[in-house]
C-alpha cells in the first residue's frame, strides 16, 4: 500500500483524506480513503450560501422593518420549500396569525389562508416541540414536517412562535439551521418594536396619571423647558395645558 495524502475523485468531485493505495488482481488498483464532504455535504453548503447571501440583502436593504420580514419569510418559504410560513402571536388561549407567507403569495393575499391552516394543525402540534412530524391529509405528500420556534416578544402575557409549516423530510438537515436564524432575526426586530410600544404605553399611562392629580404639576426636561403639564397647572399659571410645552419654567 501507498499513501498518497488527499484525492479528488469521480464526477461528483469527492474529497477524499488519508488515501492509500492498494493494488489487487489483473493489475488494478484501488483507492481508500475517507470521505471529507459527501455531494448531499456539498449541496447543503451549496444551498447555505446562497440563503445566506439572499438574506443579508435582506437584512440590509433600505425597506421598512415589516417589509423586511415581509421579504425574510418569503426568502424562508422558498429555502425550505415550506407551503406556509407564519408568525403567530397567542394571548391567553387566543390565537393569531399576525404575518407570514405561502405558496399564493405574500401576507396581505394569503392571511385568511394562513389563519385557517394554523388552526387546522394547531391541534396536531406541540409548540415546544421544534420538529413536528405530521401525517399530510394528501396521501401523496406523506409525512411532512412542521418547525416551531420561539421568537423573543416583550409583551406582557403574549407568546410569539414562528411556524415553518408542511416542510418535505428531505430538507429535514437544512430547515432547522434556516428556520432557527430566521427565527432569531425576526424576532430582534419585533422586541424592539415591543419596546417602543410598551413605552409608549407608559408614557401614556404617566401622562394620564399627572393630567388626574389634583395638585398643579409640571414635568420638564433637562433645559428646565415644560414637557408637560395638567389642568391644575393651567388654572394656577393661566397659561393652557396645550401651550405649556416647550415654555421655559421661569
Amino acid at each position: 500500500p501507498v499513501r498518497i495524502g488527499r484525492a479528488v475523485l469521480g464526477m461528483e468531485l469527492t474529497e477524499l483524506d488519508g488515501v492509500v493505495l492498494l493494488p489487487g488482481e489483473d493489475g488494478r488498483v484501488y483507492l481508500a480513503g475517507t470521505p471529507l464532504e459527501s455531494p448531499s455535504d456539498r449541496h447543503r453548503r451549496e444551498a447555505l450560501t446562497r440563503w445566506r447571501s439572499d438574506l443579508a440583502d435582506v437584512a440590509t436593504a433600505p425597506l421598512p422593518q415589516m417589509r423586511r420580514i415581509h421579504a425574510c419569510l418569503e426568502l424562508l418559504l422558498r429555502y425550505v420549500a415550506a407551503r406556509h410560513v407564519m408568525i403567530v402571536e397567542a394571548r391567553g388561549d387566543q390565537f393569531e396569525v399576525i404575518n407570514g407567507a405561502s405558496e399564493r403569495g405574500p401576507f396581505g393575499l394569503c392571511c385568511q389562508d394562513l389563519a385557517e391552516r394554523f388552526a387546522q394543525i394547531r391541534p396536531r402540534i406541540d409548540l415546544a416541540r421544534f420538529v413536528n412530524r405530521l401525517e399530510d391529509e394528501n396521501a401523496s405528500s406523506g409525512t411532512t414536517l412542521t418547525l416551531v420556534h420561539p421568537i423573543g416578544c416583550a409583551l406582557p402575557e403574549t407568546g410569539r412562535w414562528l411556524v415553518a409549516d408542511a416542510i418535505g423530510v428531505e430538507n429535514e438537515d437544512l430547515a432547522p439551521l434556516i428556520v432557527t436564524t430566521v427565527s432569531n432575526w425576526i424576532g430582534n426586530i419585533l422586541h424592539a418594536a415591543d419596546e417602543v410600544q410598551l413605552s409608549r404605553e407608559r408614557d401614556r399611562l404617566y401622562a394620564e396619571v399627572v393630567r388626574a392629580m389634583s395638585d398643579a404639576v409640571l414635568v420638564v426636561d433637562a433645559h428646565q423647558c415644560v414637557v408637560q403639564g395638567n389642568d391644575a397647572a393651567a388654572r394656577l399659571t393661566g397659561v393652557a395645558v396645550g401651550q405649556m410645552t416647550g415654555m421655559p419654567v421661569s
